[in-house]
């Protein structure tokens, strides 16, 4: 960074870009309003989530001085030649609303674009002089779909934006120092070419609770998530005649809306297993849904292991949610959190196949001293993702004094 970086951190005016209801907008939200001089918060609704509302808030010394809220673009289903019409005309209100609230609030110290199309305003709004310095959060980086069409076109878009966003920032958080390869390999541009910083996915140490095996739902398996194909939920209800075989007081609970949500309801019913899965949809109080999962006995995280899902570049959120509300995990392999579940005994890792995610929720479930024994152990490995501990050294390496 340049000498702008040396003035300290209570003293900056800060802008935030990014989807509201997620791990990286409200956790970093939750660090920044009590450091900073001025935050602002642009949140914008998913295209996948119904019933989310977007808005701007801002803060002064951690008072909130402002909320306003902001239209989105709702998309019902992306697999379709008018919902990826859609997908674009709601990526393209996005970016209006970044750029109005970003301009209209000016100036600002330091922007922070949560994914390439919130960075990609903040670079122009860099440009114009309403904002010094431009922090490009990179959460993702897309491997190329095996198949051409609309999907392989938007991968193309996104690295065009990405490359833009890297090069034009004054730092870039990683997520997972994954992403650094990908770039370098897929997307032509050599780690020496920017500044960056790693700052895996948090939660903020207020949200961490857990229950012991007494007082939960013994037998209930949870899910939160958006509900596409990649994120895996049909290998859970492709298992769940054999898992009700063995645990005749079985009970899923899925929380989330997307664009798989309806292919995921006819499995269940084709499975004759309706009477065991409550699709919860999508919940907007955070602590309704912290509740329900942490009272879940074990919850999953099953995605695709195709060689096109981006959890190859990630840092999944989900297991680590689960881990914070000392509920252990069952994850396919893939992602480097998978490694360090298994590592730790907070659940098991798999690859995916119903015969493997069958055996693994068997090996956690059938007895309760093993089952508590592996929610103790995921509450303690939460911890290592807790934002104070994160956010907190990302910044130091961003701002030093």
């Amino acid at each position: 960074m340049n000498e702008k970086s040396t003035i300290p951190i209570e003293h900056l005016n800060v802008l935030i870009s990014g989807l509201v209801l997620t791990s990286r907008t409200e956790t970093i939200e939750d660090y920044l309003r009590t450091r900073v001089a001025r935050l602002g918060v642009v949140g914008l609704a998913g295209p996948f989530q119904k019933g989310a509302q977007g808005r701007y808030t801002e803060y002064t010394h951690g008072q909130k001085k402002e909320e306003i809220q902001l239209s989105g673009q709702h998309v019902p289903n992306a697999n379709s030649v008018a919902g990826s019409c859609q997908l674009i005309l709601a990526f393209g209100w996005y970016v209006w609303n970044i750029f109005r609230q970003g301009w209209r609030h000016r100036p600002w110290d330091v922007f922070i674009g949560i994914s390439c199309f919130s960075a990609l305003v903040g670079v122009v709004l860099k440009k114009m002089g309403a904002t010094r310095q431009l922090i490009y959060y990179s959460i993702d980086y897309y491997p190329t779909p095996t198949k051409w069409g609309f999907a392989r076109m938007m991968v193309w878009a996104f690295r065009w934006a990405d490359r833009i966003c890297a090069r034009n920032s004054d730092r870039v958080w990683h997520i997972t120092n994954r992403i650094i390869e990908a770039r370098a390999t897929l997307g032509g541009l050599k780690a020496d070419r920017y500044l960056h910083v790693e700052m895996p996915l948090s939660y903020r140490q207020s949200l961490m609770r857990r229950y012991p095996v007494g007082s939960m739902e013994r037998w209930t398996i949870g899910f939160v998530g958006s509900l596409t194909e990649s994120q895996g939920v049909q290998l859970l209800i492709a298992a769940l005649p054999e898992l009700a075989r063995r645990f005749p007081e079985l009970k899923v609970r899925i929380i989330g809306r997307g664009p798989y949500a309806r292919e995921l309801e006819a499995l269940v019913e084709k499975s004759g297993q309706s009477n065991r899965v409550i699709f919860h949809g999508f919940i907007r109080d955070e602590e309704e849904v912290l509740d329900i999962i942490a009272h879940c006995a074990v919850a999953v995280a099953p995605w695709t292991q195709t060689s096109d899902n981006n959890i190859l570049y990630a840092d999944p959120g989900k297991p680590k949610l689960y881990m914070c509300l000392g509920v252990p995990c069952v994850i396919t392999r893939g992602p480097d959190i998978a490694t360090m579940v298994e590592g730790h005994g907070a659940g098991r890792a798999i690859d995916y196949t119903v015969s493997e995610l069958v055996t693994a929720l068997d090996s956690l479930m059938s007895d309760d001293g093993i089952l508590q024994q592996a929610r103790d152990q995921a509450y303690e490995l939460g911890h290592e993702f807790v934002s104070e501990k994160i956010i907190r050294d990302a910044l130091a390496k961003t701002f030093p004094r």
